[in-house]
């Protein structure tokens, strides 16, 4: 039977990270971390398991993190009792942690749902919902990881610069068995100056392989460089910097290997800056990113370049006359609408790729639909009468089928019918910048606000019906 249930936590602390268990491919577990600036708060990793008979967040582990506020998690692909952390320190490196093996492999009791079991407690929010639970830190058990290694890939002497601004976890083993593969996988890490290091982590211990200096001198609107690897090309990551994103080829030198998209030549850009990017688990060269526009956009990264030849301008034998005009590169899909503010994190579903989560500062967590430029679309429009018979107006507002050349607007918001739709939102009371998709079950979801609150969703049933089926 699937649920529509919440169920939520709260962590009286700040949240800025969050992870699935990626190596656990039959319980929901997410790792949290929380991510204070008060010195008389220390920070700590928690890790939660849903149960989904009860509804119910239960806490396996409370670990302290000593090298500061969390501000990335990434999980091993093979091994669940793997983490990888960045914090705002002053050393800005990552740190690969081992979480103790009993709290990965403990059967949970009824007492972890959440506290310490004194309702007195003057710390506790008040209990207003029978999944919902609010735990104090400070007063439960905390247990100490091993610290495994430092990854440290910036030679810069500037701490603004070698400060490690994201981590990458290269997701192969989303459709593979963990224990088929003794391999953990590889990791990446990406400056603030621009240095990409690429780690090998498979003895607990951290070895760099290759490194490349991307060029970060367009990097402006005061915005950190984002990543995302390619799953489908392990040679190939997207780096977005400002509002301009480069797809770097660890094979080749980065003056030829990266191809520049950015606002100047008409290719993948947000107007005020790009905060997060992620590929298509399950169809090839499509990248989603998120802006401070508030807007979602979906690009082919086979359009890259300078530009592409209109070859309406082409001659009886192919050849493009030297008169043929450039034409703007457009996405795919522009997704209008989901955010008031800025969009800060955007996540493909790794199993059903016609789904997307993204968050943002306005406190929402919206649920998509992007159905026609996915592996499986729910429809398909042969020309463009069918297109114009597809579109709907619902309140005023139209909701339009994806064409492959031209952007599409997705402005009504309201539960709808149709390809491409917001599925559902989710309102937190402060800013989100922390989503994750569950590792063992494709419909279920989680969110984390800065004031602590941690909320797991799930897929509509009729979306996952529509589907399925």
């Amino acid at each position: 039977m699937f649920s529509n249930q919440t169920a939520e936590l709260s962590l009286n602390r700040p949240v800025a990270a969050i992870d699935a268990i990626r190596a656990d491919k039959v319980n929901s577990k997410f790792i949290v971390g929380t991510s204070s600036a008060r010195v008389s708060e220390d920070n700590h990793l928690l890790l939660l398991t849903f149960h989904p008979e009860s509804n119910h967040l239960g806490i396996d582990g409370r670990f302290s993190h000593p090298t500061g506020p969390v501000e990335h998690i990434r999980t091993s692909p093979s091994d669940p009792s793997y983490v990888l952390t960045t914090a705002e320190s002053e050393s800005g490196a990552a740190t690969l942690w081992k979480i103790p093996s009993d709290a990965i492999e403990r059967i949970p009791t009824e007492g972890d749902y959440g506290g310490s079991g004194n309702d007195e407690d003057e710390d506790y929010y008040d209990r207003d919902a029978s999944n919902t639970n609010d735990i104090d830190i400070d007063n439960d058990n905390v247990s100490a990881m091993k610290e495994c290694a430092t990854l440290q890939a910036s030679p810069a002497t500037d701490s603004n610069k070698s400060k490690v601004a994201d981590i990458a976890w290269r997701r192969n083993a989303w459709d593979e068995d963990p224990s088929s593969d003794s391999s953990m996988g590889d990791v990446a890490t990406l400056c603030c100056d621009g240095t990409l290091t690429q780690w090998d982590v498979n003895f607990g211990s951290a070895e760099s392989t290759r490194r490349v200096d991307v060029n970060v001198s367009s990097l402006r609107m005061n915005l950190s460089p984002r990543m995302a690897w390619d799953p489908h090309q392990s040679d190939l990551t997207s780096i977005s910097t400002g509002d301009i994103v480069q797809i770097v080829d660890w094979r080749e030198s980065p003056s030829s290997s990266s191809i520049t998209m950015n606002s100047h030549s008409g290719h993948p850009h947000h107007r005020y800056g790009i905060t997060d990017l992620d590929y298509n688990p399950n169809k090839p060269n499509i990248l989603v990113t998120s802006g401070k526009d508030g807007l979602l956009k979906f690009w082919d990264l086979r359009k890259t370049g300078n530009g592409y030849y209109d070859m309406n301008s082409a001659d009886d034998s192919g050849t493009i006359n030297n008169s043929a005009r450039k034409t703007k590169l457009r996405p795919l899909f522009v997704a209008r609408g989901g955010h008031r503010h800025w969009s800060t994190r955007v996540l493909y579903n790794p199993f059903h790729d016609q789904l997307v989560l993204s968050a943002g500062t306005d406190s929402l967590v919206n649920l998509w639909r992007i159905s026609t430029i996915s592996s499986a679309p729910l429809l398909t429009f042969d020309d463009e009468q069918q297109q114009q018979q597809a579109s709907n107006t619902i309140n005023g507002s139209n909701i339009t089928a994806v064409s492959s050349e031209e952007p599409v607007a997705l402005q009504n918001l309201q539960e709808s019918e149709g390809p491409n739709i917001r599925v559902s939102r989710y309102e937190h009371m402060d800013s989100v910048n922390a989503i994750a998709w569950s590792a063992a079950d494709a419909w279920i979801y989680m969110s984390a606000s800065y004031d602590g609150k941690v909320v797991l969703n799930h897929v509509p049933s009729n979306e996952k019906y529509k589907i399925l089926l």
